[in-house]
């Protein structure tokens, strides 16, 4: 019942054009984005940036979206089938620094009822082979050879995000996206990381969840 109770809420939204995120940098995609561009979403949870990416870079643009949490798939592809965005490569994946088995153990904590269209994800990734939960497929970005240059990545993946930036050193080289990060840790090494490519994090607000990495 909540799993379809999501979809109508959500899909409600999208019609009514209230789908959206309070991130600054989703109110920012038009910055960064145009027609024909390709974009990756890493962490695409149920496609409010995916879905505003699509509009913005049209029918011969592409977003690729990474979901490696098979409930939170099962709502994004709804949502896009019933939308009918024909741009978005959706891949049931997650993206790691390079191929191998992920674990991705869900929330511990039992759903709270007052909170039934939250959709924080509150997962954890790991590679251990002991590890509870759903098994997916890790995929580096480097690894996809993708044939088209790249403009932008957002990711947030549960603080896997440097993981995500070693495993495409190639596509950074390469194309000098715009990177939108969860950076909610001074420790997560990721600007430390990017500053060797010549790149540069800032935030739109002291307190922001994001960082926005451009090269210099």
């Amino acid at each position: 019942m909540q799993h379809a109770a999501s979809k109508w809420y959500f899909f409600r939204q999208i019609r009514t054009g209230r789908f959206k995120s309070d991130e600054a940098e989703w109110g920012r995609l038009s910055d960064w984005l145009k027609p024909g561009d390709w974009c990756i979403d890493v962490g695409a949870n149920v496609g409010r940036y995916s879905l505003k990416m699509s509009r913005l870079v049209g029918p011969s643009g592409q977003v690729i979206a990474f979901e490696p949490l098979t409930h939170t798939f099962d709502l994004l592809t709804h949502f896009v089938e019933k939308s009918g965005y024909r741009n978005i490569t959706m891949l049931n994946a997650a993206a790691t620094e390079q191929s191998c088995l992920i674990h991705i153990a869900a929330d511990p904590f039992p759903v709270n009822p007052n909170y039934i269209f939250d959709t924080n994800t509150g997962s954890r990734i790991s590679n251990a082979d002991n590890e509870a939960g759903d098994s997916k497929l890790g995929l580096s970005i480097d690894s996809l050879k993708l044939p088209h240059r790249i403009a932008l990545i957002k990711m947030d993946v549960e603080g896997h995000e440097l993981a995500v930036c070693k495993g495409m050193t190639e596509l950074i080289q390469r194309d000098h996206p715009v990177l939108i990060v969860e950076v909610q840790h001074a420790t997560t090494g990721v600007p430390e990381f990017l500053a060797q490519f010549g790149y540069h994090g800032v935030r739109s607000s002291e307190g922001a969840r994001n960082m926005v990495f451009t090269k210099q």
